[in-house]
């Protein structure tokens, strides 16, 4: 094996280590979520485009946001692991959160492009907002 293999071996393995440790066990719900951060920055920046807004500032603003949902994943999980001696609720919670809230924007992105939204979509998305605990009056603008 050379020696730059045993590098980036290493290097895999650190960050293996570092991810496991922050979130834990990869599992459906921690799926969507990233399938719906990715959704739904993708589908702002076509709004974006569409509406001739594209900005890099407003990009990265999206960008820090989805960081700032994984910082909240990490926190719940260490939370659940540590506080909660393994039972897995804050984690659980801020994933159906974000979910819900990463959905719902992806509705009104395409809305917003003149799409066609099923009510069913839009039901589903509360329903999980719902679960999740959250309150809408809390957080207007987000």
């Amino acid at each position: 094996m050379s020696r730059i293999q045993i590098i980036i071996d290493s290097i895999a393995g650190a960050v293996g280590a570092v991810l496991g440790f922050m979130y834990g066990e990869v599992n459906g719900l921690f799926r969507a979520l990233i399938a719906f951060m990715i959704l739904d920055y993708v589908s702002g920046v076509l709004v974006a485009i569409a509406e001739k807004k594209l900005s890099s500032a407003v990009g990265f603003k999206g960008i820090a946001k989805k960081l700032l949902i994984l910082v909240f994943l990490s926190v719940g999980h260490i939370a659940d692991t540590y506080v909660l001696g393994g039972v897995p609720v804050a984690m659980t919670a801020v994933m159906l959160f974000y979910i819900a809230n990463e959905g719902i924007s992806i509705v009104e992105n395409a809305s917003a492009l003149g799409l066609p939204v099923p009510q069913k979509i839009k039901n589903v998305l509360r329903q999980i907002k719902s679960k999740s605990g959250e309150d809408d009056s809390e957080n207007k603008g987000n």
